[in-house]
């Protein structure tokens, strides 16, 4: 059976069989590669800096993270749902207009947020420890970079761009910043410090973005060059808002774990810790790459009013992201402790209990489906910014809680209990709101409720 007629009949995909097939074995292919770069990236960091140093970057990275929520504001998820819906309607002035809105409104918060890093780094950069006023510098730079980066492959992925819009931030940064780091300390002989490592990450970033603009520009449909921008401004103030608020509120909730470790234990627990979400990570595959083929397709569907197709796709996606899931689980509960010595030493063997309670909990939300995306791409995103509320607030609770006595271990159980909570919200927001039930067990059962 052919590729394009197996994944038709896996989704019962009835138009453009082929295009899904290959979106679907493009994202696979990236997924992949993105793993491989990711790995050697954060195994070549963590090796040559140490627990501790591989800590203090990880932390000025989660710290920068949350300073930068103004600017990326929930763009690529509107950029994405826009550009997606506009293409199926094929309304190029629109698509053009939301496109131009993100780019200038990235502009304008970046330059304001790095005007405000600068002076507040200014007044404290003589109380941070040696070394790290550089690693901020170059950790502040990167906001700018990242967010056009996103902005350019969600707007990729919207025009079901899939492997071109995930393959530059997803497999070509951590690819060339693995090899930078490699070269310098194994071809140059020199001492990777957490200050080189975030420039050479500032590096990778910028070679990136630069792919990722040139291959927007060639994917950009025609009629769009000669369209007149048409900016729906009230529409997308009012459906960023919640989408601002979930954004910010995961990557908060994704954060606070590491900068709260920061608070109460050594930077080395912080490395440690930062290795097993790392880890973790790879038991995401199968649902990331869901993610990527699915979230335009969601967008399509609901905007055309087809809520049956809808219903029928949520639920194949849960089931596949959970068989997708449960091995890496399983892998690790055996063999945890063996495959974080081989990759990255020794000296690393006590990230395997976090590692096996964040990612058992990955399959654990993996379980109810893809809530996130589908929450964000159907119009319900104001659920989604309150699960992520609940989420954040939970977490934030529970590590004060469990951190001072039990460490990078009770961040990892804060960790997987607020998502958990935040995937269940969403997953009941969206069974009472449409009567789709996107969890495994949907599969079972759909009934969306008619418009």
């Amino acid at each position: 059976m052919q590729p394009a007629q197996f994944f038709s009949k896996l989704f019962g995909v009835n138009s453009g069989p082929r295009s899904f097939a290959r979106a679907g074995l493009g994202a696979a292919a990236v997924r992949a590669g993105a793993i491989i770069a990711s790995l050697a990236a954060s195994t070549i960091l963590a090796r040559a800096l140490g627990p501790t140093g591989f800590g203090i970057y990880a932390n000025i990275l989660a710290v920068l993270a949350i300073f930068a929520l103004p600017v990326s504001m929930g763009l690529p998820t509107l950029i994405l749902r826009e550009t997606a819906a506009a293409q199926a309607t094929q309304d190029y002035a629109r698509m053009r207009g939301i496109l131009d809105w993100s780019a200038r409104l990235i502009f304008v918060t970046s330059a304001l947020m790095l005007t405000l890093g600068f002076l507040i780094l200014w007044n404290i950069g003589d109380r941070l420890l040696p070394g790290t006023k550089l690693t901020v510098v170059f950790g502040l730079l990167l906001i700018p970079i990242t967010a056009l980066g996103r902005a350019r492959g969600a707007a990729l992925k919207g025009l079901r761009q899939i492997v071109r819009g995930q393959f530059p931030d997803d497999v070509l940064r951590p690819a060339v910043l693995a090899l930078l780091a490699a070269a310098l300390v194994w071809g140059l002989g020199g001492l990777l410090t957490p200050a080189r490592a975030m420039g050479l990450h500032l590096a990778a970033a910028s070679v990136a973005f630069l792919l990722g603009y040139w291959l927007l520009l060639r994917a950009q449909p025609g009629q769009m060059a000669t369209a007149k921008p048409q900016y729906q401004t009230a529409a997308w103030r009012k459906a960023i808002l919640p989408l601002a608020t979930i954004s910010g509120l995961q990557i908060v909730s994704q954060q606070t774990d590491l900068i709260m470790l920061g608070i109460w234990r050594a930077p080395a627990e912080i490395g440690f810790y930062k290795v097993a979400v790392s880890g973790a990570a790879l038991t995401t595959f199968g649902l990331t790459v869901l993610n990527m083929v699915l979230a335009p397709q969601f967008a399509k569907l609901k905007a055309t009013g087809n809520d049956e197709e809808l219903s029928r796709l949520a639920a194949k996606g849960a089931v596949l992201s959970l068989l997708f899931t449960l091995p890496m689980v399983l892998l690790f509960a055996v063999f945890g402790t063996e495959i974080l010595v081989l990759l990255y030493g020794q000296a690393y063997a006590d990230s395997a209990v976090p590692l096996v309670i964040i990612s058992g909990g990955l399959a654990l939300t993996a379980s109810l489906g893809m809530t996130g995306i589908f929450i964000s791409m159907t119009g319900l995103e104001r659920f989604g910014a309150m699960a992520w509320f609940i989420a954040a607030l939970t977490n934030v609770v529970l590590n004060a809680i469990v951190i001072p006595r039990f460490g990078m271990n009770g961040a990892a159980v804060a960790t997987v209990i607020s998502t958990f909570l935040a995937s269940s919200f969403m997953w009941v927001a969206i069974y009472r709101k449409t009567g789709i039930n996107v969890s495994a067990l949907g599969i079972f059962r759909r009934r969306p409720k008619s418009e």
